[in-house]
């Protein structure tokens, strides 16, 4: 057996406790039980700029929210440390999404929850990445977290490859409150938004119900066609799939 065969055969966290940890993207050694990236390179992430900010918001037909704060772009270093999230088990980068999130946090909210997964997509991904991000937030700020507070009621397609209409008509009614939210205000988070379809149902369907104030934070979004707008009056640039 080849020896790189047989290191990809034993656990991460043994790798982890009997070799040194260096960070993927700058390969200096991490400090402070850092995971996979050093704090350095995590701040360099590129931030959504305020216009962007704004061009996003202006592609959405009607807003349910009161406010959403969205992180970072969708760059190839997000990519990159997305991919260590989501694939490779380093869930400790939920950390670090959560307290880059504190700093943009004004309010006390009165419950937190996040974008749930359809179980089915739960079983074939092992976690819901959101969840842990709302989970670690939750535990920094005192917040309180409720992970049921809302279900998918039906099995939605990937939104991947669907444009801007067709992902509001995928996500429509396909979410159900289990928890009285009158008069609460409610922190809701997902990790990545591309149009906002699906945050912007969930929010809807807080406000029918009676929620006071709904805020939404998004670790990032890609902005690749927002920036094209900002530089272009050119309205076919924002086809966004």
């Amino acid at each position: 057996m080849k020896l790189s065969t047989l290191i990809k055969q034993i656990p991460k966290n043994l790798i982890d406790i009997f070799l040194p940890a260096y960070c993927f993207n700058c390969k200096e050694l991490l400090k402070d039980n850092r995971k996979i990236i050093c704090s350095e390179c995590f701040s360099c992430l590129p931030e959504v700029t305020r216009d962007q900010h704004k061009v996003f918001l202006e592609r959405m037909p009607e807003t349910h929210f009161d406010n959403l704060i969205i992180l970072y772009e969708f760059s190839q270093l997000f990519r990159q440390i997305m991919y260590y999230y989501k694939y490779q088990g380093y869930i400790e980068i939920a950390e670090y999404f959560a307290q880059s999130s504190i700093n943009k946090l004004e309010l006390h909210y009165d419950l937190v929850s996040f974008v749930p997964l359809h179980p089915t997509k739960l079983r074939e991904r092992g976690f819901n990445q959101s969840a842990l991000i709302a989970e670690k937030l939750c535990k920094i700020r005192g917040l309180e977290l409720h992970p049921d507070l809302i279900k998918r009621t039906r099995y939605t397609k990937s939104q991947t490859k669907l444009n801007r209409n067709k992902r509001r008509e995928n996500v429509k009614n396909a979410f159900e409150l289990t928890e009285d939210v009158n008069e609460k205000n409610i922190l809701f988070i997902d990790d990545v938004i591309t149009t906002g379809a699906t945050v912007n149902e969930c929010a809807g369907m807080f406000k029918k119900a009676n929620a006071k104030r709904v805020d939404i934070i998004a670790m990032a979004t890609p902005t690749d066609v927002l920036q094209s707008k900002l530089e272009s009056n050119d309205s076919d640039l924002l086809i966004l799939t």
